[in-house]
């Protein structure tokens, strides 16, 4: 891709920030990588794009969000189906008012993978598999669409 772009290529991501500045980086490596390559980026003091999920761990997520909190660089996850057409219309609708108060949500998600898929080792790694890596951009579609998760009860007591 370097040659074919004109671009400059790195073996390794201290390599890339060790060298001229950056204006950001994408980092779309398998999960267990995620927090290594963004404690570098946010230590470059380079604003990253993390692929999903953000790490392989929630000490890892919640490490990397402190982080990058306490050095005011900009981290943003890749979840690029907010911005789908469908998902903006379904989030102004809601917005609007047009569906009531959501008071509960379910979904059914299909994640059928053929076998080969899982012959990548860091797709079954921690962090991996179709829960980790595919089924967390619908969870947060259903919370950019509907918001937190809230329990109440609206029984009488």
């Amino acid at each position: 891709m370097a040659t074919r772009y004109d671009g400059v290529r790195h073996a390794t991501i201290a390599g890339l920030l060790a060298g001229e500045s950056v204006d950001a980086v994408v980092v779309a490596t398998p999960t267990e990588l995620h927090f290594e390559h963004g404690m570098a980026c946010i230590r470059a003091r380079a604003p990253v794009l993390i692929e999903k999920p953000l790490a392989a761990t929630l000490v890892e997520a919640r490490s990397l969000a402190m982080a990058a909190e306490a050095a005011s660089v900009p981290v943003l996850v890749g979840y690029h189906r907010r911005h789908n057409p469908l998902i903006v219309g379904a989030k102004s609708a809601i917005d609007d008012g047009l569906l009531g108060e959501i008071v509960s949500v379910e979904t059914l998600c299909w994640l059928g993978k053929p076998d080969a898929y899982f012959d990548v080792a860091w797709r079954v790694a921690l962090g991996g598999g179709p829960l980790g890596i595919n089924l967390v951009r619908d969870i947060d579609v259903m919370l950019h669409l509907c918001g937190g998760i809230a329990f109440r009860s609206r029984c009488p007591r």
